[in-house]
């Protein structure tokens, strides 16, 4: 599903340039829950901006699904997120004026061959939001928005879903319960999973565990 091989991001000038990712392989096969772990500032995020298509000024080689990333147009790109990616983020990424069911319906939009907003609903359903549908996310709790995030990622049926520190907002009990989600999503599904996290309870039930330090990503488990 994902093969990158020598990835390596830098920030900053000529003069002080620092590399975040350097020199990062690796595997993920489909159907794999991958945790990567580390501390603050390790890279993780950088990693799965790179492995999400969502940062394009790297190094190296990167491959989904078989196709090589530096050789797609910008509107190929749009379209294997539209139809293979979806993405959590610590902090939600939500359209607060807008109802429930309209931010996990944004991703229909780009769909090419988009379902009817009854997807949608369904998988509010299948997060246990659906009696919030036409709320305001600007109402719900961090727990619920999470879950929206959640439901938002997988209406397109994604084949990767890249999170990015998706308990960090959260208490310990909310937290164990969007764990459990995952969980679910992951049996039910069969869908390939990359998490970064400092959330040791995500990286126990990941079938594989990756450390990064300083940038360098190697095998934890």
């Amino acid at each position: 599903m994902i093969h990158a091989q020598g990835l390596r991001r830098a920030f900053g000038t000529a003069q002080a340039r620092r590399w975040v990712v350097d020199n990062a392989t690796l595997k993920a096969e489909p159907g794999e829950f991958l945790a990567v772990v580390g501390p603050s500032g390790s890279g993780k995020s950088t990693l799965l901006g790179i492995l999400g298509t969502l940062d394009t000024h790297y190094e190296g080689q990167l491959t989904i699904d078989g196709r090589d990333i530096r050789s797609l147009s910008d509107r190929e790109l749009s379209s294997l997120r539209g139809e293979k990616i979806g993405f959590v983020f610590q902090s939600f990424h939500l359209l607060e004026n807008r109802s429930v069911l309209d931010n996990v319906a944004v991703p229909l939009l780009f769909a090419r061959h988009p379902p009817s907003r009854r997807k949608a609903f369904s998988v509010l359903e299948q997060v246990g939001l659906s009696d919030r549908a036409q709320e305001l996310t600007a109402n719900l709790s961090g727990g619920q928005r999470q879950r929206v995030a959640i439901a938002r990622a997988i209406v397109h049926g994604p084949s990767l879903l890249f999170c990015d520190e998706p308990t960090g907002n959260l208490d310990a009990v909310t937290a164990e319960q969007i764990i459990d989600l995952f969980v679910s999503l992951h049996r039910q599904g069969g869908v390939t999973v990359l998490c970064a996290t400092h959330d040791e309870r995500i990286a126990n039930i990941a079938t594989r565990v990756l450390r990064m330090d300083e940038g360098r990503l190697r095998e934890q488990r």
